[in-house]
């Protein structure tokens, strides 16, 4: 044997065992890695729940179709917030003045409402697309009301807007999660074992998914977040508060465009979370809960909107009404003690008869609640009857006139 291949057989043994003690270095050193379980027929298979855990929306890893290795289950880090591009065209610009006109009301064999006897800016029906004729109205508000396991009619109503050239659709995302017993509060999603009004961070992170889904088929619509009612209670606000803190920490605050709120002269009102009738303040010596309402909403707006860093976006009360309780009686009623007074507090009017409080901060729109509703009686109703003959009340009337 030469010197030379001498030398190319030291080489070559030295470079094995180079590889050898590097790979026993490796599988050492490192975290044990799992092998994918596959089912009989070679497809993978779910991971058992007891070999990994990770947080109820972390959707990756609970649909058990990742290596666990591969799922982080930490906190996220805040980032920097990134900057949606900005739309290509003029945004719709909404006024102020809305009417809730409920999806029940054009639900069979219900022959739906005479719309066109009201004046308003904006409407909407609580549902994403339920009214065909609605779907190039650019003053129809879309609404995903709460959690629903299917949202492809998100993806193709929003894919409608932008295909129709309507820019800047609002959005509004949840109604009423703060409710502890019905509505969206009461909703419990397959993979959680409480509800919406118990889960505020998966509230938020459904939130940003359904962000992303609207965004993705119409990057110009608008997309706003909140929906409570019972403001004026220490639980509401601990959950807006969970809610929003989760969105920062994510680094998704910015896709709460917008927040929408309820307002009502009993239920907001109220301390106690479980108590909606609450009639503390509801007589004349206390303007029937009025005063206590545009309280409790200049209250919201400080500590809730612009105390949690929400100052520089709109915020709307998509539902403002008054049910037949409490004292209400009739629509003349409603209109003298609860709608004119409100709608002082809102335009801040100088007429508004309660000096003590001050009137709106900040609130950029306002919806009464409803056109026609038969489960709380007919004293909050716009307009009369159902089907296209139907005519304003003197609520309606009211409405009608009033020019914020």
């Amino acid at each position: 044997m030469t010197h030379s291949d001498r030398l190319k057989r030291n080489l070559l043994g030295m470079a094995i065992l180079t590889c050898i003690c590097t790979g026993l270095y490796l599988n050492l050193s490192q975290h044990p890695r799992h092998t994918m379980p596959v089912s009989a027929a070679g497809s993978p298979t779910p991971w058992p729940s007891a070999v990994w855990s990770c947080p109820p929306y972390n959707l990756d890893c609970n649909i058990g179709y990742m290596d666990p290795i591969l799922c982080e289950c930490v906190t996220p880090t805040p980032g920097p917030t990134p900057t949606p591009p900005p739309p290509t065209a003029t945004p719709l610009a909404y006024g102020p003045k809305g009417i809730g006109d409920p999806w029940q009301n054009w639900q069979a064999p219900n022959p739906g409402t005479n719309i066109d006897a009201l004046d308003f800016d904006w409407y909407y029906d609580w549902r994403v697309s339920y009214v065909p004729a609605r779907e190039t109205d650019p003053r129809y508000v879309r609404t995903v009301w709460c959690w629903q396991s299917d949202t492809s009619n998100i993806v193709t109503a929003a894919s409608a807007d932008f295909a129709n050239g309507i820019r800047g659709r609002v959005w509004l995302v949840l109604n009423e999660p703060d409710h502890p017993t019905g509505q969206c509060g009461a909703i419990s999603p397959n993979d959680l074992s409480g509800t919406i009004n118990e889960n505020p961070e998966y509230a938020a992170r459904y939130f940003s998914d359904i962000y992303d889904m609207i965004k993705s088929a119409d990057p110009h619509a608008r997309v706003f977040g909140g929906g409570l009612v019972f403001l004026n209670t220490q639980e509401a606000q601990n959950w807006w508060q969970d809610f929003v803190s989760t969105l920062q920490a994510d680094s998704d605050l910015y896709k709460l465009e917008g927040v929408h709120v309820h307002l009502y002269p009993l239920g907001t009102t109220s301390p106690e979370w479980t108590n909606i009738a609450y009639t503390e303040c509801d007589d004349a010596a206390d303007g029937y809960c009025v005063p206590a309402l545009a309280q409790v909403a200049n209250q919201w707006y400080q500590d809730m909107h612009v105390g949690l860093g929400l100052g520089d976006r709109p915020i709307w009360i998509t539902e403002m009404g008054r049910h037949c309780y409490g004292g209400a009686t009739s629509t003349s009623w409603v209109r003298d003690n609860a709608m004119i007074p409100m709608a002082q507090w809102f335009a801040q009017d100088p007429a508004w008869p309660y000096s003590q409080v001050a009137l709106n901060p900040g609130y950029d729109a306002v919806s009464w609640f409803a056109t026609y509703f038969s489960y709380t009686g007919t004293c909050h109703r716009l307009l009369d009857s159902l089907g296209s003959s139907g005519t304003p009340t003197v609520l309606g009337q009211f409405w009608n006139s009033y020019q914020p």
